[in-house]
């Protein structure tokens, strides 16, 4: 925990509410969220009275069955398993969304433009919301009809490491992302710059409507402290860095050698969160589309009937006034 003294910039939400008793359950499938959650937990202590417990869940299918049971009070995870459960006629309410568009698109180094990838192959990771989403962005750069989409899992070649397949030439293009870049570039691979795929991104934040009910003024200072998090990791490179010295960095799958890896790696989370947690209608349109293409037909959905912005609006709303 970060020490007593206040950090700078960080006093935008004045709240004058008492913590609710036991605080809040905050859950997570991928560790490597914990820079961002942790840092959610101590701006909650700090400065909203609120105690948050950040807890791992392991494995997809339970985390996904105790929630729409009700067992579990806030997620932050991926939301693709949300819209056909809202679909079902599950009470699902997304309130938060805290990250910009961050895959890359690594090539061999014959490679210089998209017209040179007509026709090859692209290693794309096997994981759903990777394959979902990977094989919708090369579809949008016009990139599925003569190329080979190459699904590849992560037991073959290790986490994130399906840029392996360019460099035994098996592929000439691969979909990775920033975390897990330093070994595909030391092999001699480098980034393509096109256009990114508008998503909402793998840290939204979702309740259950009967849990916002029945904890109103908590969700209100949760996501305040979301904010705060986006503030802090953005705009406080040492504040932020100390949180994730602690458990984060023990925690992450991404290996912290050293004070230089957790350096690098913090530069790309902050680069990867945006300065709000409201998504773009084309982040929301892109994602509702490669779903329902490419996941389970959602053609009945509406999908705004997932999303309850209230909080995220009062909370922006209270930091611009704050900054005026």
């Amino acid at each position: 925990m970060l020490g007593k003294g206040p950090i700078s910039g960080m006093d935008l939400f004045p709240s004058k509410a008492r913590a609710t008793p036991g605080g809040i359950h905050l859950y997570y499938l991928d560790p490597d969220r914990t820079p961002f959650l942790y840092t959610v937990r101590e701006m909650a202590a700090r400065h909203e009275s609120l105690n948050v417990t950040v807890d791992q869940i392991v494995g997809m299918e339970t985390f996904e069955e105790r929630f729409l049971r009700g067992e579990l009070d806030v997620i932050c995870e991926h939301s693709r398993f949300l819209y056909p459960a809202r679909l079902k006629g599950h009470d699902v309410r997304c309130l938060a969304a805290c990250q910009r568009p961050e895959s890359k698109l690594l090539v061999a180094p014959d490679i210089g433009a998209v017209t040179d990838l007509r026709g090859k192959t692209i290693a794309i990771r096997a994981t759903p919301q990777s394959r979902i989403s990977g094989t919708y962005w090369m579809r949008r750069l016009g990139l599925d009809r003569d190329n080979r989409l190459l699904y590849v899992e992560d037991a073959e070649v290790g986490r994130w490491q399906q840029w392996r397949k360019v460099a035994s030439g098996d592929a000439h293009a691969v979909i990775a992302t920033p975390l897990y870049e330093d070994a595909a570039l030391a092999a001699g691979l480098h980034q393509l710059h096109v256009p990114p795929l508008p998503e909402v991104g793998q840290i939204v934040f979702a309740v259950l409507a009967s849990f916002a009910a029945a904890h109103d003024d908590a969700l209100h200072r949760l996501v305040r402290a979301v904010y705060r998090a986006i503030d802090l990791i953005r705009g406080d490179a040492e504040a932020a860095l100390e949180i994730m010295r602690g458990e984060p960095a023990r925690l992450m799958r991404t290996k912290i050698a050293g004070e230089a890896d957790l350096r690098t790696q913090y530069a790309r989370i902050r680069d990867s969160i945006g300065p709000s947690a409201i998504p773009t209608p084309e982040a929301l349109q892109v994602e509702f589309e490669l779903l329902n293409e490419g996941y389970v037909p959602l053609d009945d959905l509406n999908p705004l009937s997932l999303w309850d912005m209230h909080y995220a609006i009062a909370a922006e709303e209270a930091r611009r006034a704050r900054a005026l």
